[in-house]
Parts: structure tokens; sequence; C-alpha cells
């Protein structure tokens, strides 16, 4: 308390109390639960008007001080200081005929939340001649009390009944009189705990017996809210950042000595504030790119303290740009980084990413994972990516909106192929030293289960109309077919010499699989799990891709340096494109530009063998190569994202991934 307000309680207070209070005197024991004290943490340095208490730095009214309700202060070690229990001393002391009241405060706003006062003095034997006060104190109209005092007896109805604790909302006068409660304390031991929990128009008091971080349910001397409900008093001051927290001990003017019938010393054992905070979650809209909070939150949903600055910042990925933010529940938002009070609810706040026009064919990001990544797939269930480590026997999980690697699973074999279940929302990766293949569910990014396939495992493809997963046996010269239900291997069939890459045509529900050492490519029925044509070329092949827009297979030739097209209506090549590049070897589609990608493996050095670092793109409807992107060494597998139009290029020899803008 700062000001002179006992006016009130001194001509009104008798008026305020009526025979009901008597049911306010409580006699409870209190148990007390010592508070952990860190040697050397608490101290005063009375000299320079500090004391370091509770973790907290807190500031001495000083001797010269004039202001608040006592007449004189004092800040000398007899009126101010921390015992060796870690314990705030506040006394009174006299010296030269004077009584020096004390007092301390923090030197900063703590804001909205609850405040927890531990006391070790028998706060119902104080002097009746003095206050012992606990309270956020801006100004005498924006404050909020917990106080302890007799009021030099004013607050006396019968001689044998008074009240000697209240709390009140500022002001508290024969105005506002329903802006505080008087009540009476009567304990049997020494210990309390105060409770003040402030909140955006609500205030809530409670005192308890013993000493508890919260509210045991129990013990409860005295609580009370404001405003009442159906009441019309008014008002709860708003936090503003200029209010601090206080506690005294002073003398009641016009009173000059206490009365001598009780203590005149409040001893606070500990102090502990818990803000009130809501959830602040964030996220992309759509598009790609990031978004950081200030103050920092590590997760997507966070708490920030109620009434405190939030800044939140959206920041691109390369090749997007920020648009727009798009929020629910209150806040507003027109600017980049967005500022902003938190209000006292969840906050849902998005941002919304687009393209720059010009970014196609742009690398976007390089995202470093695991050593020599071979496979990549897209996973359209989750917008994320899944890409296969060899040497690492490991799988890099991408997330397509911060390209950054969020997982990294382990326990594989040397694995290479990979492809994406949409029916079951799983991922199936061929263990080359195994012999089997790794099943995973991509809720929780883990091995469901483990297929033993008839060969070493080269690639895998998924037959959306039979929900069959295509298994190439390099060593086997065959294809395994697994039934995504019973994830049992249902079929072998021979092809050619050493199977690599394999590929579904959904338009003619057959297989393509790439014959490296045999020079050929396989036509398989789905429906009848035969070969149903073999096509010859005149060099290794490596790489295929379905290009649903002309219903054709493309082809990666390494040896010969180009790539072929097999029309899916005849079966037979009908267009052969110099690559330019080197040894071309992945090859992925893009439905959006009805363009195909094709990754260089090796570099176009016909001297020696030198790694590439090209990706080569076509356009399917002239079949000429209209772009090369320059990405890390050894690009090998390659895949198409259609939520975010990037081509994802996984770099065997940089140990990454190149996520390219395709728009």
């Amino acid at each position: 308390m700062r000001s002179v307000r006992y006016t009130y309680r001194n001509q009104h207070g008798i008026r305020s109390i009526t025979l009901a209070l008597l049911l306010l005197v409580v006699t409870l024991s209190s148990v007390y639960v010592p508070r952990p004290v860190v040697a050397g943490a608490n101290y005063c340095d009375n000299a320079s008007d500090t004391c370091s208490f509770a973790g907290y730095t807190w500031k001495i009214v000083p001797g010269s001080a004039t202001y608040g309700p006592a007449a004189h202060w004092s800040d000398s070690p007899q009126n101010v200081w921390v015992d060796q229990q870690g314990q705030l001393h506040l006394a009174l002391t006299h010296s030269n005929g004077v009584w020096y009241s004390s007092e301390v405060y923090l030197n900063h706003s703590l804001g909205y939340g609850t405040y927890t006062f531990y006391l070790a003095t028998r706060i119902d034997q104080l002097d009746k001649n003095v206050v012992g006060g606990l309270f956020t104190y801006e100004s005498d109209t924006r404050e909020l009390d917990i106080e302890f005092s007799k009021w030099s007896g004013t607050t006396c109805k019968w001689l044998f009944f008074c009240t000697n604790a209240d709390y009140a909302v500022q002001p508290f006068d024969h105005n506002h009189p329903n802006n505080g409660r008087l009540f009476n304390i009567a304990l049997s031991g020494t210990y309390t705990t105060h409770f003040l929990t402030w909140a955006p128009g609500t205030a809530t008091f409670q005192s308890i017996n013993g000493h508890y971080a919260s509210p045991p349910g129990g013990g409860v001397i005295k609580q009370w809210s404001f405003p009442p409900k159906g009441s019309s008093a008014c008002c709860v001051p708003p936090s503003d950042g200029n209010e601090r927290v206080e506690m005294n001990m002073w003398l009641i003017p016009p009173a000059t000595a206490p009365a001598r019938d009780g203590g005149t010393e409040l001893i606070i054992s500990g102090f502990s504030f818990q803000p009130l905070t809501q959830q602040l979650t964030t996220g992309a809209d759509s598009g790609s790119g990031t978004i950081t909070i200030n103050p920092q939150c590590t997760t997507p949903g966070c708490s920030e303290q109620v009434n405190s600055s939030v800044a939140v910042t959206a920041k691109p990925s390369s090749g997007w740009q920020f648009t727009r933010w798009s929020t629910e529940t209150g806040v507003s938002c027109s600017s980049n980084p967005c500022t902003f009070l938190m209000p006292n609810n969840a906050v849902n706040l998005k941002a919304t990413f687009t393209r720059f026009s010009s970014c196609s064919n742009t690398v976007l990001q390089t995202i470093s994972v695991g050593t020599y990544p071979q496979g990549v797939a897209f996973d359209s269930h989750n917008n994320e990516l899944y890409v296969t480590n060899g040497i690492s026997d490991s799988v890099s999980v991408i997330s397509d909106s911060t390209n950054a690697v969020i997982m990294n699973i382990t326990s594989f074999d040397n694995p290479m192929g990979i492809t994406f279940d949409p029916h079951n929302n799983r991922l199936y990766f061929a263990n080359s030293y195994s012999k089997t293949v790794s099943v995973i569910s991509d809720s929780t990014n883990t091995v469901i289960n483990t297929v033993s396939v008839p060969g070493q495992p080269w690639d895998v493809a998924f037959d959306s109309n039979n929900n069959d997963v295509y298994v190439s046996l390099w060593i086997a010269d065959a294809v395994a077919v697994i039934s995504d239900s019973t994830n049992t291997v249902v079929a072998t069939i021979p092809v050619g010499s050493s199977p690599e890459a394999i590929s579904f045509d959904p338009h003619n529900n057959e297989v393509y699989v790439a014959n490296n050492v045999g020079e050929s490519v396989s036509v398989i029925s789905a429906t009848t799990n035969t070969v149903i044509a073999t096509i010859g070329f005149s060099s290794t092949v490596t790489g295929l891709a379905f290009d649903s827009h002309n219903n054709e297979v493309y082809v990666s030739a390494s040896e010969a340096g180009d790539v072929f097209v097999i029309s899916d209506s005849t079966n037979t090549v009908v267009a052969s494109i110099p690559d330019g590049n080197g040894g071309p070897t992945g090859i992925a589609f893009d439905p959006h530009n009805d363009e195909v990608y094709v990754t260089n493996f090796l570099g176009p050095s016909v001297y020696s063998i030198s790694y590439g670092n090209l990706v080569t793109v076509i356009s399917d409807s002239s079949n000429t190569v209209v772009a090369n992107i320059t990405v890390g060494y050894g690009p090998m597998g390659i895949a198409f994202d259609p939520h975010n139009n990037e081509m994802y290029v996984a770099n065997f020899v940089s140990n990454s991934v190149s996520a390219i803008c395709t728009a």
C-alpha cells in the first residue's frame, strides 16, 4: 500500500462488517514445507539499496523517500535483510525518537499471472498500529493488495471481534465499498501462503495455511474474486508494463509508535511468479518458408505471456515470397514482422507464401542428408520427401514446407530404391544387402514390416491399379510382386539381366523394367504378371519415368548418353534425345509443366570418369533439352513434389538433396 487509504477503514470500516463475518474466523494448523535455499543466492546490499531474494533483484525504498503511507522509511540492515535461511525480513525500527518503516519492490513489471508469497510470520499477531503489505502498484487507483493489519483497532465491531486482513482492488473507499474484503485470520502456526492471480478484467485472492506452490484444496483461510458475479464493482486495473510488485511493513499514521501489542516484523520466506500464458501456434498456410517467434519458441505450438509483446516473422524459402497472414482469435497482422500484444486466448497464426514468377528451374535449397543418398520418393499424405542413404543405412525425412530434415530413420541395410503407397500411406524401401524390403508407416516413421524377397532388391514402384509393389531384383534377373494388403510376395517374374529402375504405367496397367546389363526394357502386364514385350537398346539402361501427358515412357541410357522415348501404345522407341551432359541416370516427370528431368551421375568427359552435377530438362512436346540445372555431384534419384511444384534430386557424392523450383 502506497497511499493513505486507511482513512476509509478508520471512518467506514465498522459499517462493512456484519455478524456474518464471524464465520471468517479460521483456526487451522499450518505445516511448513522447507523451501530450498541456494547458498549465497540471497542477500541484501543496503549500501546500494538492493536485495537478491527468490531469484529476483529487489529495490529497497531509501531513507530519503517521502512517498507512500508511512511517515518515515529506512533502508538500514536493521529494517531490511535476508537471513541465512534465505528469508527476507521487513521490520520497523526505532532511532532517535522516530519509528521507521521498510519496503522492497521490483523495478520491472511481471504482468498478468499468479503472484505467490510465502510468509513465516504470525500475521494474526501483528501490532495493531502496523500493516504488512503484499501488492502490485502503479498508482493509488491501479493497485491490487493483500494486507495484514488491525488498522489501529478501527475495524473492531465488538471488543471480542476484529478483522486483521484484507484484499483490495484500489480504490477501496467509501465511494467503492465493494472493491475489497475485510476478514479475520486466527492461526495456530506460523506459515501461510498467499496467492494473487491477475488476469485481464479479473483478480483472484487466496490465503492458505502452510507453504504450498499451488492451493492444496484444503486449509483455505480466505478466498475472493473480483469483480464478484452480479456486482457492479469496477474495475481490475490492466497491466500496462508500469506496475511493480512490492512488499512492505509500515506504521499507520497518525500513530507515531507501535502499540506494543504484537509483532512489527514481516518475514517472507519465498516468492514466485507464474505468468499467465496462452498458446501461440504458427505455420505455413501454403508454400515454403519458416516462421520465427520472439520471444523465442522452439515448438510449433508454444505459450506466450498474456499482454506481452510478441513479434512473429515469416521467412520465405529461396524462390518464394511472403504474401499475407491469416489468423484466428483476435490478432490482426498486416505487416511482416507482425508485432502484437498476446491476448488472453489462444492464437493460430498462418503465413501464406507464393512463388516468385522467375524461379523456374533454379535450385531453391540444398539440404544435407546422410552418406550416399540414392533414392527419393514423395509422400502425398504428409507432403514429405523420403531419401535413402546407402552408406548411412538410414532414411532422411524432409518437410517440403521448410525443406529441412525433420527425422532420420535408421537400421536399414544399404537402402536404395523407394516408393510411396498412397493406398495405405506407407513407404517401401529396397535393402539391397539383406535382400529385404522395409515397410514404414508414414504416421509413425517406424518400420512395421520387413518382407524377404528372392534376390538383391534395387528399385521399387507402386501399382495404383492393383495396390501391389513391384521390386526389381538385380542379381536374380527378376521382379518380385508384393501385395500391400498382406506384405507378402505374391509373384516372381523373370526379366532381363540386372534389372534396376522400375516404373508403373497406369494408362495401360503395365510395369516397365530397365535391365541394365541386358540393355533392354521389359514390359510386364500388371494384370497377368507376365512379360508381354522386350525393347532392346544398344546401351545400358538405368532410369525410367512414365509421362502421363503423352502416355510415354522415358528411358535413360547412360553409356549412350541419350534419353529414349517409348510409346506405351506400341511399346516401341519413338524418339531419341541426346542428353549432352554425360551419363543420364534417374528420370522424373513434371506433370505441371509437362517436362522430364534427368539426372546425370557421370560428367561429359570421354577421357576419364568424373562425377556429373547437372540435371537435364526435356520438353515432352518437342523432346528437346530446354534447360540444364547445376546441382550437387553425382545426382542419382529424383522425385517430383506436386504440392510445391518442386523437383528433389539426391546428390550421391555431395551427400545432399537439391530442391529445384519447376514453377
